[in-house]
Protein backbone atom coordinates (compact mmCIF):
# COMPACT_ATOMS: atom_id res chain seq x y z
CA UNK A 1 0.00 0.00 0.00
CA UNK A 2 1.15 3.42 -0.63
CA UNK A 3 2.67 5.45 2.59
CA UNK A 4 1.69 7.86 3.43
CA UNK A 5 -2.15 7.41 2.63
CA UNK A 6 -4.00 10.03 0.35
CA UNK A 7 -7.59 10.22 1.66
CA UNK A 8 -10.67 9.65 -0.72
CA UNK A 9 -12.89 12.58 -0.98
CA UNK A 10 -16.25 11.32 -0.90
CA UNK A 11 -17.52 13.65 -3.77
CA UNK A 12 -15.11 12.84 -6.54
CA UNK A 13 -14.57 10.05 -8.80
CA UNK A 14 -11.95 6.85 -8.88
CA UNK A 15 -10.27 8.28 -11.51
CA UNK A 16 -9.89 11.74 -10.20
CA UNK A 17 -8.70 9.63 -6.61
CA UNK A 18 -5.91 8.14 -9.17
CA UNK A 19 -4.74 11.42 -10.76
CA UNK A 20 -4.24 12.37 -7.44
CA UNK A 21 -2.45 9.54 -5.96
CA UNK A 22 -0.21 10.09 -9.29
CA UNK A 23 0.69 13.62 -8.16
CA UNK A 24 1.25 12.67 -4.82
CA UNK A 25 3.09 9.68 -4.73
CA UNK A 26 5.04 9.97 -7.55
CA UNK A 27 5.00 13.25 -9.08
CA UNK A 28 3.58 12.34 -12.78
CA UNK A 29 0.58 12.43 -14.64
CA UNK A 30 -1.81 9.78 -14.04
CA UNK A 31 -1.23 7.53 -17.00
CA UNK A 32 2.66 6.41 -16.47
CA UNK A 33 1.57 5.79 -12.92
CA UNK A 34 -1.29 3.61 -13.95
CA UNK A 35 1.09 1.38 -15.61
CA UNK A 36 3.44 1.77 -13.14
CA UNK A 37 0.92 -0.10 -10.04
CA UNK A 38 -0.62 -2.38 -12.80
CA UNK A 39 -3.96 -0.86 -13.83
CA UNK A 40 -4.97 -0.94 -17.15
CA UNK A 41 -6.21 2.66 -18.16
CA UNK A 42 -8.82 1.18 -20.45
CA UNK A 43 -9.80 -1.01 -17.20
CA UNK A 44 -9.95 2.24 -14.65
CA UNK A 45 -11.35 4.32 -17.13
CA UNK A 46 -14.72 2.08 -17.84
CA UNK A 47 -14.78 1.13 -14.24
CA UNK A 48 -13.76 -2.50 -14.70
CA UNK A 49 -14.30 -3.69 -11.08
CA UNK A 50 -10.82 -5.63 -11.37
CA UNK A 51 -9.29 -2.32 -11.48
CA UNK A 52 -11.63 -0.74 -8.96
CA UNK A 53 -10.33 -2.94 -6.66
CA UNK A 54 -6.86 -2.97 -7.38
CA UNK A 55 -7.03 0.78 -7.22
CA UNK A 56 -8.56 0.08 -3.37
CA UNK A 57 -5.58 -2.25 -2.97
CA UNK A 58 -2.74 0.29 -3.73
CA UNK A 59 -4.61 3.45 -2.08
CA UNK A 60 -5.71 1.70 1.02
CA UNK A 61 -8.82 3.11 -0.18
CA UNK A 62 -12.09 1.67 0.80
CA UNK A 63 -13.19 -0.16 -2.41
CA UNK A 64 -17.12 0.67 -1.53
CA UNK A 65 -16.36 4.09 -1.08
CA UNK A 66 -14.63 3.85 -5.30
CA UNK A 67 -17.54 1.79 -6.55
CA UNK A 68 -20.30 4.39 -4.70
CA UNK A 69 -18.76 6.87 -7.35
CA UNK A 70 -18.13 5.42 -10.27
CA UNK A 71 -20.81 3.65 -12.56
CA UNK A 72 -19.06 0.29 -12.25
CA UNK A 73 -19.54 -1.74 -16.10
CA UNK A 74 -21.79 -4.50 -15.80
CA UNK A 75 -21.81 -5.41 -19.48
CA UNK A 76 -20.74 -3.61 -23.02
CA UNK A 77 -23.02 -0.95 -22.77
CA UNK A 78 -24.63 -1.29 -18.89
CA UNK A 79 -23.16 0.10 -15.45
CA UNK A 80 -24.20 0.08 -12.10
CA UNK A 81 -24.43 3.49 -10.30
CA UNK A 82 -25.15 3.10 -6.58
CA UNK A 83 -27.92 0.33 -7.35
CA UNK A 84 -29.62 2.08 -10.48
CA UNK A 85 -28.80 -0.34 -13.49
CA UNK A 86 -27.86 2.58 -16.25
CA UNK A 87 -26.58 2.83 -19.82
CA UNK A 88 -23.64 4.16 -21.85
CA UNK A 89 -25.66 7.23 -22.99
CA UNK A 90 -26.70 8.01 -19.77
CA UNK A 91 -23.06 9.01 -18.82
CA UNK A 92 -21.18 11.96 -19.50
CA UNK A 93 -18.18 10.36 -21.64
CA UNK A 94 -16.41 10.87 -24.14
CA UNK A 95 -16.83 14.59 -23.07
CA UNK A 96 -15.00 16.04 -20.11
CA UNK A 97 -17.35 18.08 -17.74
CA UNK A 98 -16.13 20.27 -15.04
CA UNK A 99 -17.16 23.58 -13.42
CA UNK A 100 -14.48 26.34 -13.56
CA UNK A 101 -15.40 27.34 -10.12
CA UNK A 102 -14.91 24.41 -8.60
CA UNK A 103 -11.54 24.06 -10.20
CA UNK A 104 -10.29 27.30 -9.08
CA UNK A 105 -11.18 26.48 -5.44
CA UNK A 106 -9.60 23.15 -5.62
CA UNK A 107 -6.20 25.05 -6.79
CA UNK A 108 -6.06 27.01 -3.85
CA UNK A 109 -5.79 23.62 -2.04
CA UNK A 110 -3.15 22.10 -4.76
CA UNK A 111 -5.22 18.97 -5.14
CA UNK A 112 -8.49 19.13 -8.14
CA UNK A 113 -11.01 16.63 -7.73
CA UNK A 114 -13.37 15.54 -10.85
CA UNK A 115 -17.13 15.68 -9.09
CA UNK A 116 -18.52 12.28 -9.68
CA UNK A 117 -22.26 13.52 -10.65
CA UNK A 118 -20.15 15.59 -13.93
CA UNK A 119 -19.95 11.68 -15.33
CA UNK A 120 -23.87 11.80 -15.51
CA UNK A 121 -25.05 13.36 -18.71
CA UNK A 122 -28.30 14.50 -17.30
CA UNK A 123 -26.09 17.24 -14.67
CA UNK A 124 -25.71 20.23 -16.46
CA UNK A 125 -25.33 23.15 -14.23
CA UNK A 126 -23.44 23.58 -10.64
CA UNK A 127 -25.37 23.40 -8.05
CA UNK A 128 -22.55 25.38 -5.60
CA UNK A 129 -22.13 28.05 -8.22
CA UNK A 130 -25.15 27.85 -10.29
CA UNK A 131 -23.13 28.23 -13.79
CA UNK A 132 -23.42 25.46 -16.60
CA UNK A 133 -20.73 22.83 -16.40
CA UNK A 134 -18.21 23.47 -19.53
CA UNK A 135 -17.76 20.29 -21.67
CA UNK A 136 -14.12 19.29 -23.11
CA UNK A 137 -14.66 17.17 -26.12
CA UNK A 138 -12.23 14.36 -26.29
CA UNK A 139 -9.03 14.60 -28.57
CA UNK A 140 -7.03 12.29 -27.58
CA UNK A 141 -7.39 8.49 -26.61
CA UNK A 142 -6.22 9.33 -22.81
CA UNK A 143 -8.79 11.84 -22.48
CA UNK A 144 -11.29 9.24 -21.40
CA UNK A 145 -9.04 9.09 -17.89
CA UNK A 146 -10.49 13.06 -17.44
CA UNK A 147 -7.35 13.98 -15.66
CA UNK A 148 -8.57 17.42 -15.21
CA UNK A 149 -4.70 18.74 -14.98
CA UNK A 150 -4.13 17.79 -18.05
CA UNK A 151 -7.43 18.44 -20.04
CA UNK A 152 -8.01 21.61 -18.42
CA UNK A 153 -4.91 23.61 -18.46
CA UNK A 154 -6.61 27.18 -17.41
CA UNK A 155 -5.19 28.43 -14.13
CA UNK A 156 -6.26 31.26 -11.95
CA UNK A 157 -6.90 34.16 -14.29
CA UNK A 158 -8.20 32.09 -17.60
CA UNK A 159 -10.49 30.28 -15.21
CA UNK A 160 -11.69 33.53 -13.55
CA UNK A 161 -12.56 34.54 -16.82
CA UNK A 162 -14.56 31.42 -17.84
CA UNK A 163 -16.76 32.13 -14.77
CA UNK A 164 -17.35 35.94 -15.44
CA UNK A 165 -18.28 34.87 -19.06
CA UNK A 166 -20.75 32.15 -17.43
CA UNK A 167 -24.32 33.14 -17.24
CA UNK A 168 -26.51 32.45 -14.06
CA UNK A 169 -28.78 29.54 -13.34
CA UNK A 170 -29.98 26.92 -10.63
CA UNK A 171 -30.02 23.27 -11.85
CA UNK A 172 -32.75 21.88 -13.75
CA UNK A 173 -35.29 20.15 -11.57
CA UNK A 174 -34.40 16.96 -13.52
CA UNK A 175 -31.22 17.46 -12.09
CA UNK A 176 -31.95 17.83 -8.64
CA UNK A 177 -34.19 14.61 -9.02
CA UNK A 178 -31.52 12.34 -10.52
CA UNK A 179 -29.30 13.49 -7.90
CA UNK A 180 -31.97 12.68 -4.86
CA UNK A 181 -32.41 9.44 -6.04
CA UNK A 182 -28.90 8.19 -6.44
CA UNK A 183 -29.10 9.57 -2.83
CA UNK A 184 -31.54 7.15 -1.65
CA UNK A 185 -34.22 9.79 -1.13
CA UNK A 186 -37.93 8.80 -2.99
CA UNK A 187 -40.46 10.78 -5.06
CA UNK A 188 -42.27 11.71 -6.97
CA UNK A 189 -43.76 7.87 -7.41
CA UNK A 190 -44.28 7.77 -11.62
CA UNK A 191 -40.67 8.82 -12.17
CA UNK A 192 -39.41 6.54 -9.18
CA UNK A 193 -41.65 3.46 -11.36
CA UNK A 194 -39.33 3.99 -14.10
CA UNK A 195 -35.86 2.74 -14.22
CA UNK A 196 -33.24 6.10 -13.96
CA UNK A 197 -32.67 5.40 -17.71
CA UNK A 198 -36.63 5.57 -18.52
CA UNK A 199 -37.47 8.57 -16.22
CA UNK A 200 -34.98 10.89 -17.25
CA UNK A 201 -34.92 9.71 -21.09
CA UNK A 202 -38.93 10.24 -20.88
CA UNK A 203 -38.86 13.59 -18.98
CA UNK A 204 -36.20 15.08 -21.68
CA UNK A 205 -38.17 13.69 -24.70
CA UNK A 206 -41.35 15.26 -23.63
CA UNK A 207 -39.92 18.05 -22.88
CA UNK A 208 -38.64 18.39 -26.53
CA UNK A 209 -41.62 17.69 -27.93
CA UNK A 210 -43.18 20.29 -26.11
CA UNK A 211 -40.85 23.19 -26.11
CA UNK A 212 -39.03 22.04 -29.97
CA UNK A 213 -42.21 20.53 -31.55
CA UNK A 214 -42.64 17.12 -33.02
CA UNK A 215 -40.12 18.05 -36.28
CA UNK A 216 -37.42 19.10 -34.06
CA UNK A 217 -34.15 17.00 -35.01
CA UNK A 218 -32.56 15.08 -31.79
CA UNK A 219 -28.82 15.64 -32.94
CA UNK A 220 -29.19 18.85 -33.42
CA UNK A 221 -29.79 19.69 -29.97
CA UNK A 222 -26.70 21.25 -28.26
CA UNK A 223 -26.25 20.56 -24.06
CA UNK A 224 -28.22 23.92 -22.87
CA UNK A 225 -31.29 22.53 -25.02
CA UNK A 226 -31.38 19.21 -23.30
CA UNK A 227 -31.43 20.64 -19.97
CA UNK A 228 -33.93 23.02 -21.21
CA UNK A 229 -36.18 20.20 -22.40
CA UNK A 230 -35.47 18.57 -19.04
CA UNK A 231 -36.94 21.22 -16.82
CA UNK A 232 -40.08 21.59 -19.40
CA UNK A 233 -40.64 17.49 -19.21
CA UNK A 234 -39.84 17.13 -15.14
CA UNK A 235 -43.16 19.91 -14.96
CA UNK A 236 -45.38 17.15 -16.41
CA UNK A 237 -43.32 13.75 -15.37
CA UNK A 238 -43.32 14.67 -11.64
CA UNK A 239 -47.36 14.62 -12.06
CA UNK A 240 -47.39 11.28 -13.40
CA UNK A 241 -49.31 10.07 -15.75
CA UNK A 242 -51.91 12.77 -14.77
CA UNK A 243 -49.76 15.47 -16.25
CA UNK A 244 -48.07 13.71 -19.03
CA UNK A 245 -51.53 12.88 -20.76
CA UNK A 246 -52.06 16.75 -19.93
CA UNK A 247 -48.76 17.37 -22.26
CA UNK A 248 -49.59 14.67 -24.94
CA UNK A 249 -53.44 16.07 -25.45
CA UNK A 250 -52.03 19.66 -25.91
CA UNK A 251 -50.11 18.43 -28.57
CA UNK A 252 -53.19 16.80 -30.53
CA UNK A 253 -55.15 19.90 -30.23
CA UNK A 254 -52.81 21.68 -32.11
CA UNK A 255 -53.98 19.35 -34.99
CA UNK A 256 -57.88 19.67 -34.37
CA UNK A 257 -58.34 21.93 -37.18
CA UNK A 258 -55.81 20.50 -39.43
CA UNK A 259 -57.12 18.80 -43.09
CA UNK A 260 -56.06 15.53 -44.86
Amino acid sequence: MLLPHLPFDPIETPLSYAAGLASYHAAKPMLPFLRDIRISPEAIASSDPEALARLAEISGASLNDLCRNAPVRMGKRTYDLRGELVSAEFLSNPYTVFCPACLAEDDQTGRRRGRWEWALSVVRTCNRHEIPLFRQAQVAWDGKLHDLDRRVPERAVQLQSLIEKAEQRSASPLQNYVLRRLDGIAGPDWVDAQTLDQATRTTELLGVLVGFGPTQKLPELQSDDWDHAGRIGFGFTSRGEEGIREALEAQFRKFDDATG
